[in-house]
């Protein structure tokens, strides 16, 4: 088991990236949706993701439902990275749309270190 600051530092900061993706999709939802439609995700769960996000996010942030919402948390980043993964083993690199406007950068290597490093920090949550 972690000492407890470590747990809170961790949830409080994968909860932040969280809120912060969500919010940042909002506020661009059209380039949003269209680098998700280039990644392969369905319209439906497109719109969905932000609000996923944001809430998961907030949860985290607050320390309910430890540690089962880090887990969500955790569980929604193994599937981005699925995603990612999908598109770069296919030799596509959409535009990320990861935060928004801020993040349309092609799809790459880094990507898939950065939510490994997100996955690390959700587990750090989930355990501390």
């Amino acid at each position: 088991m972690l000492p407890e600051p470590l747990g809170i530092i961790a949830g409080t900061a994968i909860g932040v990236i969280f809120v912060a993706a969500g919010a940042s999709k909002l506020s661009s939802v059209v380039q949003w949706r269209a680098s998700a439609r280039d990644m392969g995700v369905a319209t439906w769960i497109s719109g969905l993701v932000p609000w996923v996000e944001i809430v998961l996010g907030g949860v985290v942030i607050a320390r309910i439902a430890l540690p089962w919402s880090a887990w969500a948390v955790v569980a929604v980043l193994v599937g981005f990275t699925v995603v990612i993964l999908r598109q770069l083993m296919r030799g596509y690199r959409p535009g990320c749309g990861c935060f928004g406007q801020r993040s349309a950068t092609p799809l790459g290597a880094r990507h898939v270190i950065r939510n490994a490093i997100f996955v690390v920090v959700g587990v750090l949550a989930a355990i501390g």
